[in-house]
């Protein structure tokens, strides 16, 4: 009883806390791979895997953001895994709206053969924009990173994930854009207006950042369902830049630093060994600026995953 009470009760803290925090989905490397292992991937009979997702958020002046994305898995051998992902989203507020194609991901990833009660899973990834974040309104005017469906840059990710017991995890990754700046236009209005509250970022160049997230897992009805609680630190590592009307670069101050996510994942595993997988998050831990538009006072997502070819074993 104790036990289910803490979930319940950690489930409505992620909701609840007050706030805005880095929307890590969006930004790519929280959930890609091996960095999201839920765990169950070591039940799995079956070769590859389809999954769609659909997100909802709440970012900055009430900007609401619907993001979605398809993830296919490919198991190679036992040990090599590569995986593809594509991404968009629909988002909208005061400023105006805008709809598009975010990203797609490359990904490969090794896990060698538990030893005992220890797993590791290894992680590169590729990502590449499928927009150029410049966006406008219906009137023509440039719209802030926060409605944009892509941060526009190419990025590296690499990572790795701990499972101990196939409970416990620990998973550590970093990205980082090597791209430059992208192509954004925005620069912010006087401070009394909407537009005041946004950052400019026009020519915005981010920063990379480093994630550290551990969690525990608890399973019931024969591990048919889990309920995963984690905590979720992302650290920017520099502040970010833009180019200023006079086309200078301008640092944005205090964009740098930790965020730091309260979440929950619930995966319920069918008989088909089809997954229903359920994200709920909100911080705990804020920077100060947060220009890239990944600021989110909660997210929650939705994921339906299905499994395909299936193993010879």
């Amino acid at each position: 009883m104790k036990k289910h009470l803490f979930i319940t009760g950690l489930c409505l803290q992620t909701l609840i806390i007050p706030g805005f925090g880095q929307g890590c989905s969006d930004a790519g490397f929280c959930t890609i791979g091996a960095l999201k292992d839920n765990g169950a991937a070591s039940e799995q009979t079956y070769n590859a895997s389809l999954a769609i997702g659909v997100g909802l958020g709440m970012g900055l002046e009430a900007t609401s953001s619907i993001t979605s994305y398809l993830d296919y898995n490919h198991a190679i051998t036992s040990k090599w895994n590569l995986g593809a992902k594509i991404t968009g989203g629909i988002y909208d507020g005061d400023l105006g709206s805008n709809a598009g194609p975010g990203d797609f991901f490359l990904s490969g990833s090794y896990t060698p053969k538990s030893t005992g009660n220890h797993k590791f899973s290894f992680l590169a990834s590729l990502k590449a924009p499928l927009s150029t974040s410049d966006a406008k309104n219906n009137d023509d005017i440039p719209l802030p990173m926060e409605y944009q469906s892509s941060l526009g840059t190419f990025d590296f990710i690499g990572g790795i994930s701990y499972l101990y017991k196939n409970k416990w995890e620990i998973s550590t990754g970093f990205q980082l854009p090597f791209s430059g700046a992208n192509e954004n236009e925005f620069l912010r209005f006087p401070s009394d207006s909407i537009e005041g509250d946004f950052n400019s970022t026009q020519e915005f160049e981010r920063a990379g950042d480093v994630l550290l997230r551990a969690g525990y897992q608890f399973r019931f009805q024969e591990n048919k369902l889990l309920v995963k609680p984690n905590l979720l630190a992302i650290y920017h590592l520099a502040e970010d830049s833009y180019s200023d009307a006079f086309n200078q670069r301008r640092k944005i101050e205090n964009s740098d630093g930790l965020t730091l996510n309260a979440g929950i994942m619930l995966t319920r595993i069918f008989k088909n060994n089809h997954q229903l997988e359920v994200i709920a998050a909100s911080p705990l831990v804020v920077r100060e600026e947060r220009p890239d538009g990944l600021t989110r006072s909660f997210v929650f997502n939705v994921q339906y995953k299905i499994p395909l070819f299936k193993s010879k074993k």
